[in-house]
């Protein structure tokens, strides 16, 4: 049925800033380029999605008051229900992430310094979504030694504070560098790895 088909396309394009890229990057073939498509367009691919949900919606119902009009009824439209609505619950979610993480992103002021703590500039090539911040943020306070991380979308970079005893930043853009798509490298303003 043209709905079922339009609700997986629009579950696909509601998730493709996040999942698509991950996923491939899994196999091997994702990688910065492709990441960093995907984080400049998904809010197109948000509203396209959300384009062809209604769209799917409309023909779903539509064929349903068409079909009850003549005494029958949609056949699988208990599948078509259940595809339709895990794409809009799909939509619903990943637009919510992307809403909540721009706002906590963008509100968040600057670290507070920490006695016996270091902290460093990080520069992260791909990174352009919330997403794809908040994926970073995580992959990185993940390691034994991080006090805090907060990346900064605007300038493409993740200040993180850590204990110098028990973490390097080469360990942190490690990390960064094997569990994410990006690119990662010290901030060219960086002395020694630490300010």
């Amino acid at each position: 049925m043209k709905a079922q088909k339009l609700g997986w396309l629009a579950m696909g394009l509601a998730s493709s800033c996040c999942i698509i890229p991950l996923a491939l990057a899994l196999i091997g073939l994702g990688g910065t380029a492709l990441a960093r498509f995907f984080g400049v367009y998904h809010w197109w691919l948000q509203a396209a999605a959300a384009v062809l949900l209604g769209a799917a919606w409309w023909f779903f119902l539509r064929e349903k008051r068409r079909l009850a009009g003549l005494g029958a009824s949609v056949k699988n439209a208990g599948l078509t229900v259940a595809v339709l609505g895990l794409a809009t619950a799909a939509l619903a979610a990943f637009s919510a992430l992307n809403i909540w993480g721009a706002t906590r992103l963008t509100s968040a002021g600057p670290l507070a310094p920490q006695a016996g703590r270091h902290t460093v500039v990080i520069s992260v090539k791909g990174m352009s979504c919330a997403g794809c911040a908040l994926h970073v943020e995580g992959v990185v306070k993940a390691l034994d030694g991080v006090s805090s991380v907060r990346a900064d979308l605007a300038q493409a970079e993740v200040r993180v504070t850590y204990d110098p005893k028990r973490l390097t930043p080469n360990r942190i853009l490690e990390q960064i560098r094997t569990k994410t798509p990006y690119e990662a490298r010290l901030a060219a303003n960086e002395q020694g790895g630490r300010s």
